[in-house]
């Protein structure tokens, strides 16, 4: 029975643990998304230079990535070898103590049928002083059974309190964490929600800057195709005089 609340409490609060880590993911991935939009559109004020400065930066750590990859693939082999060298070297001691026991045990049995043969006469004629002796230890033993067994079932009563009281208090304890847990996550779902707002701040100062820019250079197109057409009216302009289609948002 008290297993099976045990259960239930455990399951409810990884249920109520579980809604508030994807509620955080959510928001984390709201974060990543409008993150991404931000640094498209920054993209388009920097361009080549930028992503040289990118690519530099991402090759070097790409290859620290790979040193440290390898030192710790190198690593873990080393330590795997050193289990398997400290496993069987437990194998061996074990199985010398092993064959050790079972040696001594042969010879103490060796000696024990030794003596039994040696000592049949004068067993023989002690036997009804042994008897007796047997009868005084046998009553003993069972008095000593029956102490042995009242202090037993003390101990198992103290054991099952003792068992019963640690189970409360890791009943209490898991629901304290629980409940932190809990509120780090929402904590930090807000202070999600917080930035997402912020970045969408941005997002929409980016996009009305880049909109004034194109709106800027648009018209200085225009004034340079008005300017070469009043200066060069019998020329006839190449394809490639026409810069008002060499940009374009990128939405």
């Amino acid at each position: 029975m008290m297993d099976a609340e045990l259960f239930e409490i455990e399951q409810q609060q990884k249920a109520g643990l579980s809604a508030a880590k994807q509620a955080r993911r959510q928001a984390d991935l709201d974060a990543q998304l409008l993150a991404n939009r931000i640094a498209l559109l920054k993209q388009e004020e920097q361009k080549a230079w930028k992503k040289i400065q990118e690519t530099k930066k991402r090759a070097g750590e790409i290859m620290a990535l790979r040193a440290r990859n390898e030192q710790k693939l190198k690593m873990e082999e080393e330590l795997e070898r050193r289990k398997a060298y400290e496993l069987q070297k437990s194998r061996d001691l074990v199985n010398k103590q092993r064959e050790k026991k079972r040696m001594e045990k042969h010879s103490l049995h060796e000696s024990i049928y030794s003596q039994r043969k040696q000592s049949v006469a004068q067993c023989r004629s002690e036997s009804r002083m042994l008897q007796q002796r047997k009868d005084m230890e046998r009553e003993e033993s069972v008095r000593k059974n029956v102490q042995k067994s009242s202090e037993i079932r003390t101990k198992e009563l103290q054991l099952r309190q003792k068992a019963e009281e640690e189970r409360r208090a890791r009943l209490e304890k898991g629901r304290i964490e629980y409940e932190e847990r809990v509120r780090q996550e929402e904590q930090e779902r807000q202070r999600r929600e917080a930035l997402i707002a912020k970045m969408e701040r941005e997002e929409m100062e980016l996009i009305q800057k880049l909109q004034n820019t194109q709106m800027i250079q648009r018209s200085a197109y225009e004034e340079l195709e008005n300017a070469l057409g009043t200066i060069a009216q019998p020329l006839r302009r190449s394809p490639r005089s026409a810069p008002s289609s060499q940009y374009r948002l990128t939405q």
